[in-house]
């Protein structure tokens, strides 16, 4: 019985968000509409322990559903043209790294350096190897979509992150294409999602 009422509310929680991001003409309210349907079924299905963070669990969570998502996520699609232009950093793309000589360096060129000095990035922990990752997986055509389409909702995520901290907004051009891209692609996944999870 509590299994069902669970379930229940579940898809109440998840469908409401969902149907009112599917009525928002904002990208920006549509995108958290979205985000917040799509981050419950992750909540729901992923069971980690506190110290396994949210980036992990959404990996997880988008590798296990690969199968399915690949049917409505079109990598080659004009809404992905935006995440393959440059990798999708923390914070402001102004931000810079500072190094010991007092030389300054956007945030995305570490990134991409870190492309072309290391190439295979798998087993680094630090969040420049992450992203450039991420990166690559989003621009590898030859990808394995388990590996592909969890690098895509973490950089869906950093738009997230960015957006509910303040650097992102809608007077840039690109900010305002990776909000509408992001949520572009969490309203054809959702519907995927929902149908198989409920």
């Amino acid at each position: 019985m509590l299994t069902t009422e669970i379930n229940q509310y579940d898809y109440l929680i998840t469908n409401k968000y969902y149907t009112m991001g599917q009525n928002e003409p904002n990208d920006v309210f549509r995108f958290v509409a979205y985000w917040i349907a799509f981050i419950q079924l992750v909540n729901r299905d992923t069971i980690a322990p506190e110290h396994v963070g949210e980036t992990t669990r959404i990996k997880d969570y988008c590798k296990s559903k690969a199968d399915k998502l690949v049917k409505v996520i079109d990598f080659d699609a004009d809404y992905m043209s935006v995440f393959k232009e440059r990798p999708i950093v923390k914070g402001t793309e102004r931000v810079s790294r500072i190094h010991r000589d007092n030389t300054k360096e956007y945030i995305e060129d570490c990134v991409l350096r870190e492309l072309e000095t290391r190439g295979d990035l798998v087993n680094s922990s630090d969040d420049i190897s992450k992203i450039a990752q991420d990166f690559k997986n989003i621009t590898n055509p030859n990808a394995d979509m388990k590996v592909r389409i969890p690098s895509l909702f973490c950089s869906i995520y950093r738009v997230r992150c960015n957006l509910f901290h303040g650097s992102k907004s809608l007077i840039e051009e690109r900010d305002a294409n990776l909000i509408k891209a992001s949520a572009d692609i969490l309203g054809r996944c959702l519907d995927e999602l929902i149908k198989m999870t409920f």
